[in-house]
């Protein structure tokens, strides 16, 4: 259970560093200059993910030692990389015609260094997660997010423009890179062994399916914002993001991480039952408040952390909050559905949620803008909670009127960020002391279930 905390915390830590990294470029950069990063990135993933071999998993999932299938790894990634980054370099101008910004062309292409950065990656660093030793991973992530930040933030006061990201990324993945092979000492050889492929394709080969799925939930909002909207709404749409989803989301599975691995253990219906009423509960004690708290306080929080040239987000922060508590609660269900040999419904919860998601996303932004297209992924991810609830009750028959009233303190100390909203008061210095109050007045009602949380986790 440690190693699953150490996980939990080294992803939460590493993504605190690049909002904070992103919290004070926003002062520094335009908004143009975070779309144009946008169009880059959303490039490269494309490439990314609807190649992906899939060959680190299939090595996690391998019995027995895998040395032996490390350099035929690394080798199909160091191919895969060059490549991809051929491919990327030659296809820049496509998508700067595709978005309609022709000076996209040079920032698509330097990203192209990425692809080969991280196709050199030790292949041995898959030997920790098979071996549970998440400490080291977690300083490698945290160290990698460290030294973006500071490059980020050196090259913004020297540059004021888009290089300053795309020196941060090159150099965040040229650390991580270096640390790979120190951390977990391996030289990898240029061999190639036909079977270990053929091994690991008959595990990648799902890969594929699931990589086009999660592209579409991950990256389809903002490539249809940047496509409708242009580059600086697209990065107005990726601020928002940044800060609407990530706090409540990564809290959530911070608590998830550790109650996930029970479900599997767990072998009867009743045991599995209240196990998920916990877990719900669990992470609506942290998500459901930080979810208030971002609607009741987007505007001045945009105006302290970003300034004022951001305001314009804070709607569309608001309902991105909501959209990133949608996917924590998801994630739950996904997890029960998986620990009762039912992952055929994670994936159908997981298209379903994309399909309405790409259904609201035209008609909402061309009505409503950027925060349109929040609004339609927070839409989609409310109604495909209530289907994952659905089916969990089919399969573990719980009662919704016990799980309500297991989070009925949660709800309460929901209401004094409710009652903010309702107060005619809209002056930030008003705004900032009731915020100070509000967020006290929910810890102070949340305690009791602060201290369950906290027992439980020293008792896993």
């Amino acid at each position: 259970m440690r190693s699953t905390i150490w996980l939990a915390i080294g992803n939460g830590s590493a993504k605190i560093v690049n909002l904070f990294k992103i919290a004070i470029l926003g002062r520094l950069l335009a908004p143009d200059d975070f779309g144009l990063m946008a169009i880059a990135i959303l490039t490269l993933k494309w490439l990314e993910y609807f190649t992906e071999t899939g060959f680190n998993k299939a090595l996690v999932q391998q019995k027995g030692n895998i040395e032996s299938y490390l350099d035929t790894a690394w080798l199909v990634q160091l191919a895969r990389g060059v490549l991809l980054a051929i491919l990327l370099f030659a296809m820049a101008p496509v998508a700067a015609y595709f978005f309609a910004v022709p000076h996209a062309v040079q920032v698509v292409r330097a990203c192209s260094i990425l692809l080969i950065v991280r196709s050199l990656t030790n292949p041995a660093m898959v030997c920790l997660r098979r071996e549970l030793d998440f400490k080291r991973i977690f300083w490698w992530t945290l160290t990698n997010a460290i030294v973006g930040l500071v490059v980020a933030v050196c090259a913004a006061l020297l540059y004021r423009n888009v290089w300053a990201l795309v020196a941060s990324v090159i150099a965040a993945a040229i650390a991580s890179l270096v640390l790979s092979y120190v951390i977990k000492p391996y030289i990898p050889r240029p061999q190639f062994h036909w079977q270990h492929a053929k091994t690991l394709m008959k595990f990648g080969k799902w890969i594929f399916f699931l990589n086009v799925v999660s592209f579409v939930g991950l990256y389809a909002d903002s490539a249809i914002v940047g496509k409708l909207l242009g580059m600086t709404h697209l990065g107005f749409y990726q601020m928002a993001r940044q800060f609407g989803m990530t706090p409540s989301h990564q809290i959530a599975l911070l608590i998830s991480g550790v109650m996930f691995p029970a479900f599997a253990r767990l072998q009867h219906t009743e045991q599995r039952r209240i196990a998920f009423t916990q877990t719900l509960t669990m992470v609506s004690i942290v998500a459901l408040p930080m979810g208030c708290f971002l609607t009741a306080f987007a505007e001045p929080l945009v105006h302290l952390i970003l300034g004022p040239r951001w305001q314009a987000i804070a709607p569309a922060l608001a309902w991105l909050a909501w959209a990133g508590i949608g996917i924590a609660f998801i994630d739950v269900s996904s997890a029960l559905f998986q620990a009762c040999g039912k992952p055929a419904l994670s994936v159908y919860t997981m298209i379903f949620q994309q399909v309405l998601t790409l259904t609201l996303l035209r008609p909402l932004i061309l009505a409503h803008g950027v925060t349109g297209a929040a609004a339609a992924v927070a839409i989609a991810n409310a109604v495909t909670f209530v289907l994952t609830l659905i089916l969990a009750h089919r399969i573990i028959r719980f009662s919704p009127i016990e799980l309500v009233l297991t989070a009925r303190q949660t709800l309460v100390a929901c209401v004094p960020f409710a009652a903010v909203t309702l107060l005619p008061l809209q002056t930030m210095r008003w705004d900032y002391g009731l915020a100070l109050l509000s967020v006290s007045v929910s810890i102070v009602v949340l305690l009791p279930h602060l201290k369950s949380l906290l027992a439980l986790w020293r008792a896993r």
